[in-house]
């Protein structure tokens, strides 16, 4: 029993199979124009789909380097507050080093002076690069990521039509075939099938300039991208730094601190208080009799934070190096000029206007319209 039905689906199977094929072959005959317009409508999408995905690859493209200029603009505003964190922890403890008792701050001051030079140096070289070229840059990128976007959408739309249309004629081919091949139907069918026809050579003379504009045209930004990203190596060492500064910076709040801490002295018949500050940087204003105790006494607050200030802060090699890549900069920005020049011919390229007219109409019809004279 089961192998007989088994039989008897395998026979029902040949001949929905056979049936299926003398339908598709049907068409060739009855609505030619139909049937050529719709592989070439099947031929154009995948075209269109090619550049798409070349159009998304060169958004992505453009869109990677916009960031990568975007985290060099960021490291550059780091490296502009770093700089300004040196020079103010230098002045703090060029201040104090004035003080004998604080005379050991002396090889902290001469290895700050040295960082904050180096440090400044390239602040005024990335402040200078930033506003002449890496600024204008990331601008030209973002305009160019905005057109890249608008285009992409624009070749994706088309694509959508194109199938639509091709859904559409496929829709009224079976309609047709279902009721038998009515002349006024074959021939309403054959009417939206023609000027779609005649348009095509149009089209695909559209497609295959703007397949040759958004050619290889993700290279540059890629490689603009590498370029960047060479600068942003340099973050590590920043950061580096910074945590180094960060000792020194505690050295001199901790000082500041302790200077500002209140000694008192009694002197039997009278108590003294004065603040450590005063007491060593104005001895001549306390009082004689008090001074010398006072001064021990403050030298003896002091000396656990000044056990503290043999800091040794060495200015990492990938941060003086930033000043000649900051140079290269200038012919980044440069060179991509013909990149964004390709995007802006790419943008002014459009899909034959004619060609998606024809598939709007066709989009637009539906299966009654076909009985209509």
């Amino acid at each position: 029993m089961i192998k007989k039905t088994a039989n008897t689906f395998a026979i029902a199977l040949l001949f929905v199979t056979l049936t299926s094929q003398f339908a598709q072959a049907a068409p060739d005959r009855k609505l030619p124009q139909t049937t050529r317009v719709r592989q070439q409508l099947t031929d154009i999408q995948n075209s269109i789909n090619s550049i798409a995905s070349k159009a998304s690859r060169a958004e992505k493209a453009v869109e990677s380097a916009r960031k990568e200029a975007q985290r060099v603009a960021s490291l550059i505003s780091t490296i502009r507050r770093l700089d300004d964190k040196v020079g103010r922890i230098y002045s703090q403890l060029k201040t104090l080093v004035r003080i004998p008792q604080l005379r050991l701050l002396k090889p902290l001051v001469e290895n700050l002076s040295h960082v904050r030079k180096q440090v400044h140096n390239v602040r005024k070289k990335a402040d200078q690069v930033n506003r002449d070229y890496l600024q204008p840059l990331i601008s030209k990128l973002k305009s160019a990521e905005k057109k890249m976007e608008g285009k992409v959408k624009e070749i994706r739309n088309a694509a959508n039509q194109t199938a639509q249309a091709n859904r559409k004629l496929g829709e009224f081919t079976s309609y047709v075939a279902g009721r038998g091949y009515k002349r006024i139907e074959v021939q309403a069918v054959e009417a939206l099938a023609r000027p779609v026809g005649s348009s095509v050579n149009q089209a695909r003379q559209s497609i295959s300039q703007l397949d040759r504009e958004l050619g290889n045209l993700e290279s540059g930004f890629n490689s603009l991208t590498r370029q960047l990203s060479g600068l942003n190596k340099a973050k590590s060492a920043v950061t580096k730094l910074d945590n180094s500064l960060k000792k020194a910076d505690k050295v001199a709040g901790d000082i500041n601190k302790v200077l500002s801490k209140a000694i008192t002295i009694n002197l039997g018949f009278k108590k003294f208080t004065f603040t450590v500050r005063k007491v060593i940087e104005s001895p001549g204003k306390v009082v004689d009799v008090a001074l010398k105790p006072l001064q021990k006494l403050a030298s003896k607050v002091l000396a656990p934070v000044m056990k503290k200030v043999k800091i040794k802060i060495n200015v990492p090699r990938e941060i003086t190096a930033m000043t000649k890549q900051m140079d290269q900069l200038r012919s980044m920005a440069s060179n991509i000029n013909g990149s964004i020049s390709k995007i802006q011919r790419a943008t002014q390229k459009k899909i034959s206007q004619n060609f998606t007219n024809q598939l709007q109409k066709i989009n637009s019809k539906t299966t009654s319209s076909l009985t209509r004279r």
